[in-house]
């Protein structure tokens, strides 16, 4: 019987895991090429760029991948969206959430410049994701 409710509370628990895993916010990428996106912090007084606290995460073409969830406490967060073929061709936005005090780092929805391979993209927050089409 103990046995029984041990597998029954391991289930459930790893029903609640795919559960939460499934609403966490993601970077969904439809665009024809693969991108990079970073977080980065910034001090929203001065308008800049003051860290980058998590690695960027490669997003392939019609794919998705966790958003990184770095803090940057006491500053903003904004996301750095660039080509992969193109390195240099980049976009930022705002969090999803705001704040969003400059004009670097805005609500979007921002386009992110045309690369010969890709083309042009727009990137957007829809329901918590980051949207790159």
């Amino acid at each position: 019987m103990k046995k029984i409710i041990f597998l029954v509370m391991v289930a459930l628990f790893s029903i609640s895991m795919q559960s939460m895993a499934a609403t966490a916010p993601s970077i969904i990428n439809k665009s024809l090429c693969s991108v990079t996106v970073r977080l980065v912090c910034y001090n929203p007084t001065s308008c800049t760029a003051v860290s980058a606290p998590c690695a960027p995460v490669t997003v392939l073409p019609n794919g998705t991948a966790p958003l990184p969830t770095c803090s940057c406490s006491p500053y903003l967060t904004a996301y750095e969206i660039c080509w992969v073929p193109c390195p240099g061709i980049c976009v930022i936005i705002g969090n999803v959430t705001g704040p969003y005090p400059c004009a670097s780092a805005p609500q979007g929805p921002v386009a992110l410049g045309t690369c010969l391979k890709c083309g042009a993209a727009k990137v957007f927050w829809d329901a918590g994701n980051l949207i790159i089409e």
